[in-house]
């Protein structure tokens, strides 16, 4: 007799999307921010933000693990390199660290603050008795100014 052939059905939902632990450190290691490894994960294609979340932890991707240690990466590169310019001498990268290091030490912004009150009645009081004392008005009413608008 014939024998019988069975179909094998085919899976419902979507496709599992896999994320490589190593793809998450690259893209870590290079400077970008969580939202710019999401846009650039799973080869280009990039995942939501959810689905990151979800990943991150879970412990049983290494997700998070990449993504500290590719964070960890970059810190130690730029501090490297910045090492490596006060090391020749640059004076900007000097006070950048030891601001950043030290900043209750190297911090000092020359900023002051000052207060004070006015009292603008007063003011206007003696500015008021000053007027009526005057003697002279300001403009004398002949050397008043003629304008002459017959252009």
């Amino acid at each position: 007799m014939g024998t019988k052939t069975t179909k094998k059905r085919a899976k419902l939902g979507r496709k599992r999307i896999k994320i490589e632990a190593e793809e998450i450190y690259d893209l870590a290691k290079s400077g970008l921010g969580i939202m710019d490894i999401c846009r650039l994960c799973n080869k280009g294609k990039g995942i939501g933000w959810d689905l990151f979340k979800r990943l991150r932890n879970d412990e049983n991707t290494g997700i998070s693990d990449a993504l500290e240690r590719g964070m960890s990466e970059l810190v130690k590169f730029v501090n490297y390199k910045l090492m490596e310019s006060i090391n020749d001498g640059s004076v900007q990268s000097i006070q950048f660290f030891l601001r950043n290091r030290r900043p209750e030490e190297w911090n000092h912004d020359n900023k002051s603050t000052v207060e004070h009150t006015l009292d603008l009645a007063s003011i206007i009081g003696t500015r008021n008795q000053a007027l009526a004392h005057a003697s002279a008005p300001a403009i004398a009413p002949n050397d008043a100014l003629i304008i002459n608008n017959d252009d």
